[in-house]
């Protein structure tokens, strides 16, 4: 009995294999062809899709005016101009707790990320260049 389990075991065994080593169906390699040379416009572009260039000076005034949100004035579009700290207090309150709590985790998360000294004894990435 255990001769025979051994032999459908193996015997499985040796045709899954077989089954897995067979060529595909598609030739990803053929289709895809050859790398684009370096001097080639579409090896430019395959640079620039890596590297993105960097933001202009007035994308990043825009990106530092939309850091400070204001819920009232992002809700005023849909609930009117009645839509008040002075008309909704608790509607206030809330908006204060979830905005001190979004901002106490962006911090956590800045300082997991961001060593607060400089590393010591690392090279820097210039000199690496």
């Amino acid at each position: 009995m255990r001769a025979m389990i051994l032999a459908i075991a193996f015997g499985a065994s040796g045709a899954a294999g077989a089954a897995a080593q067979t060529p595909p169906l598609i030739d990803g390699a053929a289709l895809a062809g050859p790398p684009p040379s370096a001097e080639s416009p579409q090896g430019a572009a395959d640079r620039l899709a890596m590297r993105p260039a960097a933001p202009s000076e007035a994308r990043m005034a825009q990106a530092v005016a939309d850091l400070a949100f204001d819920p009232w004035r992002a809700f005023t579009p849909v609930f009117g101009e009645g839509f008040t700290a002075e008309r909704f207090p608790a509607t206030g309150r809330a908006f204060t707790a979830v905005t001190v709590a979004i901002a106490e985790a962006n911090q956590r998360g800045q300082n997991r990320v961001r060593p607060s000294a400089p590393l010591r004894g690392r090279p820097q990435r210039a000199a690496m260049r």
